[in-house]
């Protein structure tokens, strides 16, 4: 008999349940990336707060309609809203198949869906 080293990594679910479970430099990394995806996500949220409010702003300006860029950037902005939540721990862990669905959603909007 071999006696194995303890796992350096925890078993995925009690990560995803208390990253207080994770080893220090992991559980540092993991902090990092939520605090750096929340930053971004927030400048995001900026930016489309102020394309929506010059679109409205201009709205009477343009002669074709703005609805449509209206709605993509409103659409976005809930997206990175739902993220951002997600980020800070206030949805439980999605299943798999949720992200892989959000992921299809999120590039299909991204790239304007034809």
């Amino acid at each position: 008999m071999t006696d194995l080293p303890p796992l350096a990594i925890p078993p995925r679910r009690q990560a995803a349940a208390d990253p207080a479970a994770l080893p220090t430099e992991l559980g540092s990394d993991l902090r990092d990336l939520r605090r750096q995806g929340s930053i971004l996500i927030l400048l995001s949220l900026g930016i489309l707060g102020v394309l929506i409010g010059i679109h409205f702003l201009f709205a009477a300006f343009v002669r074709t309609s703005v609805s449509l860029a209206i709605g993509l950037f409103a659409g976005r902005f809930v997206m990175q809203t739902l993220e951002l939540a997600w980020l800070r721990g206030r949805f439980a862990q999605p299943s798999e198949a949720a992200i892989r669905r959000y992921a299809q959603l999120a590039v299909w909007l991204s790239r304007g869906a034809p």
